[in-house]
C-alpha cells in the first residue's frame, strides 16, 4: 500500500486506530480512485475500546445444547462491549437458543485489528479444534482498512469458511458481510467512501468465490445502522449494535433452513 497511507490495521500493535492520508491518487488494487484526485492531508484517529472481558466463552441453559463458535477481529473479541454477554457471540447464542428451543455453548476466537492472513497465521488450528454447530465468521474489514488486494483477502477469507467447513462438516457456517463504511459519520469524506468501495471489492469478489463452496454464503450487507449502534468511539457495535446484529445473523440461518434440523 502507498506509505502516505496508513491505517492501525496496517500493523498489528498500531493503536490507537489512525488514518494519515495525503497524495494525490491512491491505487487501491481495485481500481485508481478520482476521488483523492484533489491532494488531501489529514489526520483521523479512533481511541481504542477494550475487549470484552476473558474468558470469550460462556452457555446457555437449555436441553442438548448447541455449540456456537465465533471467529474474527475486534467484533469477536468484543470491541465496544464491557460484559461477555453482550459479544457478538454470546448474543448469536442466544438467539440461537430462541430460535432451536435449546441450550447453547458458545466461544469467540480471534483479536482485535487482525486481518483475515493474521487470522490464518495465529488462530485457524485454533478454530478448528472446536467443534462447532453454528459458525461465524467477523474478518475482513481489516484488510479493507489495510487497503489489501480483494483477491488476496478474498482467497483468504474463503480458505477460513472452507476449512471450518471440512473440520465440521454439519455446521451452519456464514460469514460476515464487510462493514458500511460510508455509513460510518466518524470518518470523513472521502475516506469514508473510499473505504466502502475497497470493501465492496473484497466483498464482491469474496461472494463470487463463496459460490462454489458448499453451505457456505456471507450475510447480507448491514440495514442502516440506528440510533444507539455504535459504542463511544463511533466505530465498533455497542450492546444494542452486536445485539441487533446477532438477531439478523440467526434470522437469516432460520430464513435458509440451516437451523430447521436444530430445532426441538
Amino acid at each position: 500500500m502507498p506509505r502516505r497511507f496508513v491505517t492501525g490495521a496496517d500493523s498489528e500493535s498500531s493503536w490507537p486506530l489512525t488514518f494519515e492520508y495525503r497524495f494525490p491518487r491512491l491505487s487501491s488494487g481495485i481500481d485508481l480512485i478520482p476521488a483523492l484526485a484533489i491532494g488531501l492531508k489529514k489526520k483521523v484517529t479512533v481511541a481504542r475500546l477494550p475487549d470484552a472481558p476473558m474468558p470469550w466463552e460462556g452457555s446457555i441453559d437449555g436441553p442438548d445444547p448447541l455449540r456456537v463458535l465465533v471467529v474474527g477481529d475486534s467484533t469477536a473479541a468484543g470491541c465496544g462491549v464491557s460484559d461477555r454477554d453482550e459479544m457478538l457471540a454470546a448474543r448469536i447464542a442466544h438467539h440461537t437458543s430462541t430460535a432451536t428451543n435449546r441450550g447453547v455453548s458458545w466461544r469467540a476466537i480471534g483479536k482485535n485489528g487482525h486481518r483475515s492472513d493474521e487470522f490464518i497465521r495465529d488462530f485457524l488450528d485454533e478454530a478448528i479444534g472446536h467443534p462447532a454447530d453454528v459458525i461465524y465468521v467477523s474478518l475482513g474489514a481489516n484488510d479493507a482498512l489495510g487497503v489489501r488486494n480483494r483477491r488476496v483477502a478474498a482467497r483468504n477469507l474463503v480458505h477460513i469458511a472452507r476449512t471450518l467447513r471440512e473440520a465440521n462438516p454439519d455446521a451452519a457456517i456464514a460469514l460476515s458481510s464487510l462493514p458500511a463504511f460510508f455509513r460510518f459519520t466518524r470518518l470523513p469524506e472521502p475516506l469514508r467512501s473510499t473505504l466502502y468501495r475497497i470493501s465492496q471489492g473484497i466483498e464482491r469478489t469474496t461472494r463470487l468465490r463463496l459460490e462454489k463452496e458448499d453451505r457456505i454464503a456471507m450475510r447480507r450487507p448491514p440495514v442502516p445502522y440506528p440510533d444507539g449502534f455504535f459504542a463511544r468511539d463511533n466505530f465498533h457495535p455497542g450492546p444494542l449494535g452486536y445485539d441487533l446484529w446477532a438477531q439478523i445473523v440467526v434470522d437469516e440461518f432460520v430464513e435458509r433452513g440451516e437451523l430447521d434440523r436444530f430445532r426441538r
